[in-house]
């Protein structure tokens, strides 16, 4: 893949939001597997949305971040998402 087209570097968003789900207590790691804690509320993503934020801020040109609360949840393999 060739990422300078890109502003978000695929394997470092990837690394950031496995970060936000295992210290938000929505994943788990062992032995390099992936293992998912199911929630009881959906209002729980909050803390994980503001921690990928705030890593990004980190590392990305804040022109490419806003302050509005307008994302957009896609995984476009399925062609499903949430706006």
């Amino acid at each position: 893949m060739k990422t300078r087209f890109y502003i978000f570097d695929p394997e470092q968003l990837h690394t950031l939001a496995k970060q936000a789900l295992v210290q938000h207590g929505h994943l788990n790691i062992t032995n390099d597997q992936l293992i998912p804690i199911v929630q009881e509320s959906p209002n729980t993503l909050r803390p994980v949305i503001d921690y990928i934020v705030a890593g990004l801020r980190n590392t990305i040109d804040n022109r490419y971040l806003t302050n509005k609360e307008e994302w957009i949840f896609n995984n476009a393999g399925g062609a499903m998402g949430a706006m």
